[in-house]
């Protein structure tokens, strides 16, 4: 009898080994994490192709064209991330744990509180924010701790914890993760990563700091610092279309940049039409 698989109709089924990254690694000591605190930070960016749909459609459907089932993928962090939970309504349910500093509330419609305290010359200043289900902003509040609490009380709160996985899926055979087209970054092979949809891929350049502007912040016995630039990096790989190649240094707005990380090595991506412009050394070894 032939095996049969569960299709989907306009999306790309993922198959996960560990949905949440519990250990990490230092030299020779591995570490056991509380993946579910903050899964968003935790969540795993990298599985394999489960199956694909027969007939794509819509402006990413491109994407499906360059992957076969088999190939490792890179993918959205909120693929594995985003969680449905049991509160109904306007009941906001804290998603963080034990901290005091950080909290952070979501109810049954998508709507997000956020509390921060953030130092300040005597006591620690408190912000709160009200976000609606895609993320924008609504209404806030600075001030002590008090004025928080006091502006949260407008808002309904319960008492469950209790999440689901919003992508994933039970086909009755194995559990598959569910993504748009445009959740899928790049295809991985022999651990280099080739873009499939509309981002570049590249890799972060490191700056060696001169001895003398290191002398004159004040650090002396030091054999050698580095900066990391944050406007720029090389190509690695370039949607279809776009006038860059590898190897190409290409500049952007920082607060555009998007990183990941893979065997332990970071990549920084960018939408292509967030490309600036290519940087090219002169004869006087200024960069433009």
């Amino acid at each position: 009898m032939p095996i049969m698989k569960a299709k989907p109709i306009n999306h790309i089924f993922l198959s996960l080994d560990k949905p949440i990254q519990d250990t990490i690694k230092l030299g020779d000591l591995e570490l056991y994490l509380d993946g579910s605190y903050r899964p968003e930070w935790n969540a795993t960016v990298v599985g394999e192709v489960y199956t694909l749909p027969k007939n794509p459609k819509g402006n990413e459907a491109k994407v499906v064209s360059k992957l076969k089932e088999g190939d490792k993928v890179l993918f959205d962090y909120s693929v594995v991330a985003e969680r449905k939970f049991e509160s109904d309504g306007e009941y906001f349910t804290e998603i963080t744990k034990d901290s005091p500093y950080y909290q952070k509330f979501q109810n049954g419609k998508g709507e997000s509180l956020l509390v921060v305290a953030m130092p300040g010359k005597i006591t620690h200043i408190w912000v709160g924010t009200y976000h609606d289900k895609r993320g924008n902003f609504i209404d806030g509040c600075q001030g002590s701790e008090h004025d928080i609490s006091r502006w949260k009380s407008q808002f309904n709160f319960g008492s469950t914890q209790s999440f689901f996985f919003k992508n994933l899926l039970d086909t009755g055979k194995k559990d598959v993760w569910k993504a748009d087209y445009r959740d899928i970054f790049a295809k991985i092979e022999n651990d280099e990563l080739t873009t499939v949809g509309n981002r570049i891929i590249l890799e972060p350049i490191d700056v060696e700091i001169p001895k003398d502007v290191i002398q004159q912040m004040g650090v002396v016995d030091t054999i050698e610092a580095k900066v990391r630039l944050g406007d720029r990096a090389k190509v690695l790989s370039v949607p279809d279309g776009v006038d860059l190649k590898k190897g190409d240094v290409v500049g952007f707005e920082p607060q555009f940049l998007e990183k990941y990380e893979y065997q332990n090595k970071q990549y920084y991506l960018i939408k292509s039409y967030r490309a600036l412009g290519i940087w090219e050394e002169t004869n006087n070894g200024v960069q433009h």
